[in-house]
């Protein structure tokens, strides 16, 4: 089974955080696992029995793995696990497992007997006394078993998926927020049946916030799609103002195309507009106020389908036809039968009709705003206030009235908590989250939640996933500068604990940012951006990392000068990984002036290896070798081991390029000679010893290194450094013969650097890529990955890369009969290997046959 990694649905984490809380009997809480148990079950999501999605989550795994198991052991003559074995037995299968030489074998063998066989309570200490192999290494395999794991779910909720595609577009729908529909069941039809008319043109529900667009917008949705009206569908809820990529993310990831996700801008567009020109598509934008792009080219971009917004005002682009639907304010007796529902379900004491008409008057016919008035007073058995002198849009005296009190009554641990939320609202967050960014045990958090949600200001957006009441938000949104001890401490712990963190926050940081910037002071957010950036750059989020970077360098660039050196680093670092060559070469330049003024030499060294390795891409080896070296030296001075490897591995590369295999293996060991008996290898030295040893001509023990490696950067969660794994390994797969494996591995590693927007490594592996296809025969795709290869080598400037490109290219067109072709293709490569001293490409090229 194979599995392109940039299709996948969950991560190695994913898997990982659900076993082990199931083997504590946690609470399992949100897991990505929950749309897959909707479809495949054919019911309505799961929300009232936590142990039952549990049971069913758990089986589901359980079985995905006993499966696994049992087929590997069957490849090797092993007969099936019996689920209802003795210890003694099932230590006998264990130490089966490990003698096979099977990493996948031990791997699964491992999942099965720490999370099937619970009734063992295998520790991993166990494991190694049975099997004699390290802990480290059985760790090793639990992770590459839950990466193995996700990949074979992901499949498996791409087929049921594809089996139940009714149920999985019905599974897009927001949940519902009630159940009863009073007075708006005319407008729904009638919207519906314009919509199925005109299924290609843009509809608009426009009213203030709390009139029920969002509920209206649902219910028309749900129509359409029960009367297949539309092929495609989906629902963009926008929280803050998005750009046109940050849309067309969030559209790719609706519409299941993850390998989509942050590819190059045209790129993205292009493909959704030939994806979408194939199925009628419905894409609803909720709180559509916040779209940034023009509506013409997102109309443009969906081509067949149809649009369908909901805003507070009238969007305004004359370039497009669009339908207008203004909600009107309730009547009096749809307001109190919607009312009424809601003090019901929230068990509260009973308004009389009287005060019901002065909150229908002072919310002005606002639900959202009727309803929050209505839980006040049913909470505070308050009846005898004058709401007929409360207007709904004075909108500070009106959230004041409603929840002043409530937040003098919460305790602390629940208002950090909703603080917290509050600064997080970019998306719903989980219990072990808030716990990990208010500092609080989670017991706290759990009693915290409960006090919200007494208070009514608490919402559960799914199991598990927790927001604040839209007006309670905006009230904190005027209170946080009321606290700003409290909002600092939750942002410095935040940006401080990525490692730590279940959700990938980064996506949050832009708002962070932009709330807290006039709360906390530039120099404090910038140190924990810089406090940042290690896990920033192990998760490869390049496109959102850039913008934040530009916007803090942009505040402390007057302030202070070691700061904005520091700063310019990481945002030369991110415009170097996104291809944007020039610039990042402006940015190092001035970091390494700006640090080197400030007499900063450690970081200088820092701002010279990244330099060096832009010089590297570009292919001018003498430049980036003077800066490697030059930051050697100073880590050496400074005695700096992690700067001196750093710079060590990167002058290791220069030595492969030159063939040089004498002084790779000389520095090759003086990094090593840096590191303690008992400390772990980086994954980056592992790879370069896989690659000496391929040099070598010793194939199996570069292989199991370069796995190793591709283990270990799974491990850690380097994702960056994990694509270039698979395009190592892909290399020495393909020297062993291994074509299959390595187009494979090829593969994954392309969806991963599409992901993190390495345009770079994109250009130098679709180059492989090609090379791979041209040994399979394959030469029409080997074609198009050199052209992909090339368009991307001109467009960052990597000339020695482009020279590569155009001699095969070339050879491929004599191969073909287009001798003149190949001529033309083979004197623009010749141009280039001669400007950058590319001596054996202009051997290849002088002795090719092209020119007899």
């Amino acid at each position: 089974m194979t599995i392109d990694a940039g299709s996948y649905l969950l991560t190695e984490q994913d898997i990982r955080d659900v076993l082990k809380k199931a083997r504590q009997a946690g609470r399992i809480g949100h897991s990505p696992l929950l749309r897959l148990l909707w479809i495949h079950q054919q019911v309505p999501p799961p929300t009232a029995s936590e142990a039952g999605f549990k049971a069913a989550l758990m089986q589901a795994l359980a079985d995905a793995i006993t499966d696994r198991l049992n087929a590997l052991r069957k490849i090797e003559g092993l007969s099936a696990v019996d689920p209802m074995c003795t210890r003694i037995q099932a230590e006998a299968d264990l130490g089966m497992d490990f003698s096979q030489g099977s990493v996948p074998l031990e791997s699964w063998s491992v999942l099965y007997y720490r999370y099937v066989r619970v009734d063992l309570d295998m520790q991993v200490q166990d494991i190694e006394r049975i099997t004699g192999v390290a802990a480290r290494q059985i760790r090793r395999r639990e992770t590459n078993g839950c990466w193995l794991l996700a990949g074979l779910i992901s499949r498996y909720e791409q087929e049921t998926r594809f089996a139940h595609w009714d149920i999985w577009l019905q599974s897009k729908l927001p949940a519902r927020q009630t159940d009863q529909l009073h007075g708006v069941g005319d407008l729904i039809e009638t919207v519906g049946a314009s919509i199925a008319q005109r299924p290609s043109a843009v509809t608009a529900l426009t009213a203030p916030g709390g009139m029920g667009k969002t509920t209206i917008a649902r219910e028309v949705a749900a129509h359409l799609l029960q009367h297949h009206v539309f092929d495609e569908f989906a629902w963009l809820t926008l929280h803050s103002p998005v750009t046109e990529a940050e849309l067309l993310n969030q559209l790719a990831v609706q519409l299941g195309f993850l390998h989509l996700f942050d590819a190059a801008l045209e790129e993205r567009k292009h493909a959704l507009r030939m994806l979408l020109a194939q199925r009628r598509a419905l894409i609803v934008i909720d709180n559509a106020d916040y779209l940034t792009m023009p509506l013409v080219r997102l109309v443009n971009l969906v081509g067949g389908g149809h649009v369908l917004l909901t805003s507070r005002h009238r969007p305004d682009d004359t370039d497009i036809s669009l339908t207008n639907y203004p909600i009107p304010p309730p009547s009096f007796g749809a307001f109190h039968a919607m009312i009424a529902d809601h003090i019901r379900q929230l068990r509260l004491p009973r308004l009389s009709d009287d005060t019901l008409r002065d909150i229908y008057d002072a919310a002005e016919g606002n639900i959202l705003v009727g309803k929050a008035l209505a839980s006040h007073l049913g909470l505070h058995a308050a009846h005898t206030v004058n709401l007929g002198t409360l207007q709904a849009n004075d909108g500070q005296g009106l959230l004041s009235f409603l929840f002043e009190d409530t937040w003098q009554q919460l305790p602390e641990d629940a208002q950090l908590v909703a603080l917290s939320l509050r600064l997080l609202a970019a998306e719903p967050i989980d219990e072990e989250t808030l716990s990990k960014v208010s500092g609080l045990h989670a017991d706290s958090v759990a009693r915290a939640l409960k006090a919200l949600d007494k208070q009514l200001v608490l919402r559960v957006d799914e199991p598990g996933l927790f927001t604040l009441h839209p007006l309670f938000e905006e009230y904190l949104g005027q209170l946080a500068g009321q606290n700003t001890a409290e909002v600092e401490a939750i942002i410095e712990r935040t940006f401080t604990r990525q490692a730590d963190l279940s959700l990938n926050l980064l996506g949050a940081v832009p708002l962070l940012f932009e709330q807290t910037s006039a709360l906390v002071d530039n120099h404090r957010l910038a140190v924990m951006l810089l406090e940042a950036a290690p896990y920033a750059r192990q998760m490869g989020q390049w496109l959102v990392w850039r913008n934040v970077l530009a916007m803090a360098a942009g505040q402390v660039r007057q302030e202070d000068d070691h700061l904005h050196g520091l700063l310019l680093i990481e945002w030369g670092t991110a415009e170097r990984w996104l291809g944007n060559m020039p610039y990042a070469d402006d940015l190092l330049e001035a970091a390494i002036i700006q640090l080197g003024a400030v007499g900063d030499f450690l970081n200088q060294s820092r701002a010279l290896i990244e330099h060096g390795r832009l010089h590297q891409q570009q292919g001018h080896i003498a430049q980036a070798e003077i800066h490697f070296q030059q930051a050697l030296a100073t880590a050496h001075r400074l005695q700096d081991v992690a700067v001196f490897r750093q710079a060590a591995r990167s002058l290791i590369g220069i030595a492969f390029e030159r063939d040089d295999l004498k002084q790779a293996d000389a520095l090759l060991k003086q990094a090593l000679d840096t590191y303690e008996p008992d400390e772990e290898l980086d994954p980056g030295f592992l790879s370069a010893m896989s690659t000496l040893a391929l040099a070598q001509g010793e194939t199996i023990q570069a292989r199991m290194l370069q796995q190793e490696a591709l283990l270990r950067c799974a491990e850690e969660g380097n994702v960056p450094e994990l694509s270039w794994s698979h395009v190592r390994l892909a290399l020495i797969y393909h020297r062993e013969g291994a074509v299959e494996a390595a187009r494979r591995h090829l593969l994954e590693g392309l969806a991963i650097m599409r992901s993190l927007g390495d345009v770079f490594g994109q250009s130098r592996l679709l180059f492989n890529l090609g090379t791979v296809y041209a040994h399979l025969d394959d030469s029409e795709r080997a074609k198009v990955a050199w052209e992909q290869a090339l368009d991307l080598q001109e467009h960052i400037g990597d000339g020695l890369g482009l020279a590569h490109t155009l001699y095969n290219l070339g050879d491929q067109a004599y191969q073909h009969g287009a001798r003149e072709a190949a001529k033309q293709l083979m004197e623009r490569s010749r141009e280039l290997a001669h400007d950058y001293e590319a001596d054996k490409l202009l051997s290849l090229i002088d002795n090719h046959p092209v020119w007899d």
